[in-house]
């Protein structure tokens, strides 16, 4: 993937600099537009399992029981909730893409002019980019450019190579130069087009799309602590700071807050021996996840708000163990902003790191100066259904859930009640 992204950014480029350090602004410019493409074309899909799994899986444990031991009355439930979820085989891969398009002389002249038999470039950047667009439009159409169907996000394994005919890169450039100075009676120069093509019969015969890292499952752990009751209704506070959970989760770090509400209580009162426990709750939890990955370093910060629905009931029997099952409606928005530049092999063909990867201003190095911004808006409604016991010995109670939806999450955890 490296190597592909250097080549994008350059077939067409290798005119707009020069051998010697001195920093073309066109070729930087051109590299940004190409990179902003590519990046939200690849690098968008290849994170943004990772902010859907960390959130679906931390939203999990509200409950152990229906049951609200006292209708006015102070109490504490404190807990330590264990969270597991299985990253579902959707959110391993996706499908790869590039910016492409396929050629059309009237688009092509809106960045140049012919005369004297010569063609003249108004807008370099805006050209290059176009013909090298239609180059992968090409090759894609050919067959000569193999894009494999799946490869992996971040949380999947197995990556994928772009497959690329040796000389088909030259051969339909060729092609366009020749149908470009046929339609428009003037030439490229020969020195331009010799340069092309060099660095056309250079190039290797596949390319590999980055690697994941084969996360099968994620793990958190959260304190929550019950405070009831009034009316029939419990308050549940839960809190974990942000702490860095390595390289490929990033730091992650959330709160939530939630009312459960007796239902059974219209039915038994709190002092009677009841055939059953049902209750609903609502409750909300923010999380915040900042992350860096890929050759771009890109910058991943996302804010997430859920909302949270349960209609939950428990039975016990015969005071051994309870069991308890409910149906949750969750309702998740999630912002993520990405702040990236230039991959930075590419900044030192462009002169804007030297060979050691080093800024240095003072002897012409800035480094790319102006990092871009992508921001990815995801809505999503998920239900889950939640089946689980809990056994109390005495004011300790142990329990386990596994929660079934498009993100399967098994919960369990100690209790401590006073």
């Amino acid at each position: 993937m490296k190597k592909l992204i250097i080549i994008v950014f350059f077939l067409f480029a290798i005119k707009l600099y020069s051998q010697e350090n001195v920093i073309n602004e066109s070729a930087v410019e051109l590299s940004r537009v190409l990179g902003k493409e590519i990046f939200e074309l690849n690098g968008v899909p290849f994170s943004q399992p990772i902010v859907t799994a960390t959130n679906a899986t931390a939203n999990s444990g509200f409950f152990n029981t229906a049951f609200i031991p006292r209708k006015d009355s102070l109490y504490f439930k404190v807990s330590v909730n264990y969270m597991n979820g299985f990253v579902p085989e959707a959110d391993k891969s996706y499908s790869p893409s590039f910016p492409t398009e396929k050629f059309n002389l009237f688009e092509a002249s809106k960045y140049v002019s012919f005369g004297g038999g010569e063609f003249n470039v108004t807008d370099t950047v805006g050209l290059y980019t176009y013909l090298l667009k239609t180059l992968l439009y090409d090759g894609i159409a050919d067959g000569s450019i193999v894009v494999p169907e799946r490869t992996a996000t971040l949380l999947g394994k197995d990556n994928k190579n772009i497959e690329i005919t040796k000389g088909s890169f030259r051969k339909n450039a060729e092609k366009r130069i020749s149908v470009l100075e046929a339609l428009t009676n003037s030439k490229l120069s020969q020195e331009l087009k010799d340069e092309i093509y060099k660095t056309l019969d250079g190039l290797p015969g596949s390319f590999d799309l980055p690697k994941g890292s084969g996360m099968n499952t994620m793990q958190f752990a959260v304190p929550q602590i019950e405070i009831g009751s009034y009316m029939g209704t419990e308050l549940l506070l839960r809190f974990i700071p942000k702490i860095n959970y390595g390289e490929t989760i990033g730091d992650f770090g959330f709160f939530g807050v939630g009312l459960k509400h007796s239902i059974s209580q219209y039915f038994f009162d709190f002092d009677q021996e009841r055939t059953f426990d049902l209750a609903v709750q609502f409750a909300y939890q923010k999380s915040t996840l900042d992350n860096i990955f890929g050759e771009t370093n890109a910058q991943l910060t996302s804010n997430a708000n859920i909302l949270n629905f349960n209609i939950q009931g428990s039975k016990n029997i015969e005071d051994i163990v309870d069991v308890y099952t409910g149906i949750s409606f969750e309702q998740i928005d999630i912002v993520a902003d990405f702040v990236y530049t230039l991959p930075i092999v590419t900044q030192i063909e462009l002169g804007l790191v030297d060979e050691n990867k080093q800024v240095d201003p003072a002897r012409g190095y800035p480094g790319d100066t102006k990092p871009q911004t992508t921001s990815l808006t995801v809505d999503d409604f998920n239900i889950k259904w939640v089946i689980g016991v809990k056994k109390d010995f005495g004011p300790v109670a142990i329990f386990a859930s596994y929660n079934v939806s498009k993100f399967d999450i098994f919960n369990g955890g100690l209790l401590y009640s006073f």
